[in-house]
């Protein structure tokens, strides 16, 4: 076998080691939660299945870094310091409303239970909405968002990064413009990060 066609395989082989080791390192990171590990999705029910990681974020951070509209480059600057943004929206698939709001508020007590604070609880008609941060004095590490719409659907997100707690409600924001994810209420301002610092 001649060099010219090794390189691909090779280049191949490398980039799906690092591929590897980058979901390692993020699934090591404070700010990730396994939101697959919930199971509230079959193939079928599963409408929305994003997973973008760290090469993918910086390459939309560049390109949207030359943008003319100062929002875009805030926004990029924003993506370039995260590591995974993990977006899943599925419909209830005539799973029990009740078992499903039982997996989703569990999910809500493991968090809390694993230093993450809860910045936003609501739960009406239905309706069940929470949003977890977790974080030191000065930044976010991670935001989780488990919401149900009974009796439309489900979403669950994890953000993984470095995040300045002042931009939360516009990266929330920016993400309500995912495909999938336009008809949740995510633009969730905070003034502030956590008073004390999460081991």
């Amino acid at each position: 076998m001649n060099a010219p066609r090794i390189i691909p395989i090779v280049a191949a082989v490398l980039l799906v080691a690092a591929s590897g080791l980058a979901q390692t390192t993020v699934a090591q990171a404070p700010g990730f939660f396994p939101i697959e590990q919930l199971a509230l999705f079959t193939p079928e029910s599963l409408n929305v299945d994003i997973d973008l990681q760290g090469p993918i974020l910086r390459l939309i951070a560049s390109a949207m870094s030359g943008a003319e509209d100062d929002g875009d480059r805030q926004f990029a600057a924003l993506m370039a310091n995260l590591t995974r943004i993990r977006v899943r929206v599925g419909s209830l698939d005539g799973k029990d409303p009740a078992q499903v709001k039982s997996v989703v508020m569990g999910a809500g007590e493991r968090l809390a239970a694993s230093g993450w604070q809860r910045i936003l609880f609501a739960r009406e008609e239905g309706e069940l909405f929470s949003v977890f941060v977790r974080g030191d004095e000065q930044r976010f590490h991670g935001i989780t968002v488990l919401a149900v719409d009974n009796p439309d659907e489900i979403a669950l997100i994890n953000i993984v990064g470095d995040i300045d707690p002042s931009q939360l409600g516009r990266l929330l924001g920016d993400l309500d413009s995912l495909p999938g994810v336009d008809g949740l209420d995510l633009d969730v301002p905070v003034p502030a990060a956590p008073t004390k610092a999460t081991p």
